[in-house]
């Protein structure tokens, strides 16, 4: 999410540069850039996974300070950006609707500048590596726990229990 004319607001949009002409783990990525969080309905409806990638402010603050979140802990995320409706929000709207992703993840990154402008401020073009590398894991790790999902059951038998 982000705007890149709002300087660390461009967050999530070098993100997605970033990942460009990638395949995070085989995955097929598609990046969406959304102003805001209702944008992301009609994004993640259908999607096994969601990573939604934003500028969050702390106070006080810590700037290219970088936080992971999933749906259960989404509400702990508060308002983020400068969204009309915060990611919970959005999140229990698309739940009523039926269109929430099977799981979300939450990358924020503590931002210092949102003032009108191109370019993000040193310490968070510095997490934009971070956020992509966090990204590559959380794919890998969804991988694996995908597999062992769908692990085929041991056929019934006399055999013994493992």
């Amino acid at each position: 999410m982000g705007n890149e004319f709002r300087r660390d607001d461009g967050l999530g949009p070098a993100v997605i540069r970033a990942l460009a002409d990638r395949t995070p783990g085989g995955h097929r990525v598609d990046a969406v850039v959304a102003a805001d969080a209702v944008d992301l309905l009609d994004a993640w409806s259908g999607a096994d996974l969601a990573i939604v990638v934003d500028l969050a402010m702390g106070t006080p603050a810590r700037a290219g300070r970088v936080r992971r979140a999933t749906s259960a802990g989404v509400d702990a995320v508060g308002s983020i950006g400068g969204h009309s409706v915060d990611l919970f929000t959005t999140l229990e709207l698309a739940r009523e609707l039926g269109r929430s992703p099977g799981a979300l993840v939450v990358f924020t990154v503590e931002g210092a500048d949102v003032r009108v402008g191109i370019g993000l401020s040193p310490p968070v073009a510095r997490a934009v590596a971070e956020v992509v590398a966090a990204i590559d894991t959380e794919l890998e790790n969804w991988e694996i726990s995908e597999s062992a999902r769908r692990r085929v059951p041991d056929p019934p038998g006399p055999w013994p229990a493992r």
